[in-house]
């Protein structure tokens, strides 16, 4: 009669654990998903762009528009993108000082004009660097990919206002 007992314990047990197997891969998935759906705020953002491309920002810079959005691309093997559009303004003194040390990493794309480009500004009203009447502006730009696959491209529209800067801030993270 002690079989049936222990065969009875043992089927309790199985039920149990798979029960508990269910609940941590509910609670794991509900975690991931958050983590997905966590928006981050404009000072992470760019603490966390500055960070992965090596760069900081000018110091006294206020950040004057903010978005970023994250979306799966199916045609490059459903690999997980986020954007992030900024807009920094600065004095010119700030950018001057932030410009000698900053373009020891970022390659400058030479004087110019800033393209149009509807996707980004479909995504963010304020993205107009294309609407500016300086037509000097500086572009510079950073990619950088590791060994994980994960890359990077970084791109910076600056213009001149007067007597402060505007810095138009893309960047691009791709995940495999």
């Amino acid at each position: 009669m002690h079989v049936p007992k222990i065969k009875g314990a043992i089927r309790a047990s199985v039920v149990a654990l798979a029960g508990c197997a269910v609940l941590l891969t509910l609670a794991l998935i509900a975690i991931l998903r958050g983590r997905n759906d966590t928006i981050m705020s404009s000072e992470e953002a760019l603490a966390a762009i500055s960070s992965l491309h090596g760069v900081a920002w000018p110091t006294n810079s206020a950040t004057t528009a903010f978005t970023i959005w994250r979306y799966r691309a199916e045609q490059d093997r459903n690999s997980r993108n986020t954007e992030t559009l900024a807009r920094l303004e600065t004095s010119d003194d700030s950018f001057s000082s932030w410009y000698s040390i900053a373009t020891n990493v970022l390659s400058e794309d030479g004087p110019g004009s800033a393209p149009y480009d509807a996707r980004l500004s479909a995504k963010a009203k304020w993205w107009v660097p294309h609407e500016s009447s300086d037509t000097n502006m500086i572009l510079l730009s950073h990619e950088m990919i590791q060994p994980t696959g994960v890359s990077s491209k970084l791109s910076l529209i600056i213009s001149a206002t007067g007597t402060n800067r505007i810095i138009y801030v893309h960047c691009h993270v791709r995940q495999p």
